[in-house]
């Protein structure tokens, strides 16, 4: 039997990943099996265990990628100040939903799979880590209240972005992304940011 070359075995496990990804996208969270998977990547039944330990494991691995692409695509905003860069920050995230949400599909499936848990995880640290500084500067320049628990805002605004991008992807939004996130925006205004004297 020949054996297969590390290349072949790499495209096959980027095609299963890539076809996890457009299952989540084309049929949600019940859509998900492996199947499904299979069918999508054009595998026959069985491959996907010569490359992942389950299905599970594909997803754990597959939110690992999202996870990463995430952090690398949130970018530095510019600004004279730290409420400025956190007001830029926020404008951007509420825009418009992201167009793969891919990412928010995983961080609803944090409770039942161990892999994409410590991935979710690792992220959700992340941008408090990140972004918690932020805060800490602006409170310090008199720019953002100083009474707020600067690790906790940047949590409560992750929430509340995942939560509008999940609401957004299943298309179950009472109002609309764009007028949740104004309020979110002038939320943040009333509340996080320090008014001009």
């Amino acid at each position: 039997m020949p054996k297969v070359s590390a290349e072949h075995k790499a495209e096959v496990r980027r095609r299963l990943l890539d076809a996890a990804g457009r299952v989540i996208m084309r049929d949600g969270a019940e859509g998900v099996t492996t199947r499904a998977i299979l069918d999508e990547a054009g595998l026959s039944a069985g491959t996907l265990y010569s490359y992942f330990s389950s299905k599970e494991d594909l997803l754990g691995v597959l939110a690992v990628e999202m996870v990463q692409r995430a952090e690398s695509e949130i970018g530095e905003a510019s600004g004279a100040n730290a409420a400025q860069v956190l007001d830029h920050l926020v404008a951007e995230a509420v825009a418009r939903p992201v167009p793969e949400p891919v990412l928010a599909y995983l961080r609803g499936r944090t409770a039942s799979d161990g892999a994409v848990h410590d991935a979710i995880a690792r992220f959700n640290g992340w941008m408090v880590d990140r972004y918690g500084p932020l805060i800490e500067a602006g409170q310090r320049e008199g720019s953002i209240a100083p009474d707020l628990d600067a690790p906790a805002v940047i949590e409560l605004l992750d929430v509340i972005f995942d939560g509008m991008n999940r609401r957004a992807a299943s298309d179950t939004f009472a109002t609309s992304f764009e007028r949740v996130g104004n309020a979110a925006r002038a939320l943040v205004a009333a509340t996080v940011l320090e008014p001009a004297p």
